[in-house]
């Protein structure tokens, strides 16, 4: 069963339905990105401010909706420039769009996320947590309460079949089986993200303008969502052939 949190459609006004269940990787793909067009609304700030803005532009956001309930979210991004509002949230968000931009012109991998999904290996009691670190209150962030208040956003299991699956927030970013090693952000190519990435890989991964690339034998090799680094050999010819 797949759980998901939706926003009652009363609460509503112009706010993106997308946004709800595809989050930012709506925006990434969406015509009408920052234009005058755009349907995000309150549903889309939202999200914008649990980046880790501050409480005061949160306070200052909700005031200017109780006195426009029916602004775009072209009106309010006027709004916060002009008031120097969610200037961080904004930033990061901007940043998180180009990422997952950039991450959509890369090829694609084996879908981590889809093959080992949270939930279904959690609660198998077939399979081993081998640790669960860094509890946080799971209402902040999409995750699933996997206890009585909250989850950890750092899980590691080993399942029946011999698969150790590393997950950052309930979604599979390392996974290493018979067939070789798999890394993927799983869509979030986030600071936090990467740096899990590198605390769990062998290999270093870098970013340079809004592209990752995993550092490899001298070579910057592109990064892409369910690479096999065990072919990293085979990667490296290809980008060497590709740069000539």
């Amino acid at each position: 069963m797949i759980k998901t949190k939706i926003i009652p459609q009363s609460s509503l006004t112009s706010d993106c339905w997308l946004v709800q269940f595809r989050g930012f990787n709506a925006c990434a793909e969406c015509p009408e990105y920052l234009g005058l067009e755009c349907g995000g609304g309150k549903t889309l700030i939202k999200k914008i401010h649990g980046l880790g803005d501050s409480v005061m532009s949160g306070w200052k956001t909700q005031e200017y909706f109780n006195d426009n309930p029916e602004s775009s979210f072209y009106e309010y991004l006027e709004y916060a420039e002009n008031e120097g509002v969610m200037r961080y949230g904004i930033k990061k968000y901007k940043n998180q769009v180009r990422q997952i931009q950039e991450a959509n012109k890369q090829p694609i991998g084996l879908d981590l996320d889809l093959k080992y999904p949270f939930n279904e290996v959690y609660n198998n009691p077939d399979n081993e947590i081998l640790f669960e670190e860094s509890y946080h209150q799971s209402n902040q962030c999409n995750c699933d309460y996997t206890t009585r208040s909250g989850s950890y956003s750092d899980v590691k299991i080993r399942t029946k079949n011999g698969d150790t699956l590393f997950y950052y927030h309930q979604h599979c970013i390392k996974a290493q089986t018979n067939e070789g090693v798999f890394l993927s952000s799983c869509g979030y190519r986030t600071v936090t993200t990467l740096k899990r990435l590198n605390s769990y890989s062998s290999y270093w991964i870098i970013q340079r303008k809004y592209v990752w690339y995993i550092q490899y034998r001298g070579v910057d090799i592109p990064f892409y969502d369910g690479i096999n680094v065990s072919n990293l050999d085979q990667h490296l010819t290809e980008t060497i052939k590709g740069d000539n």
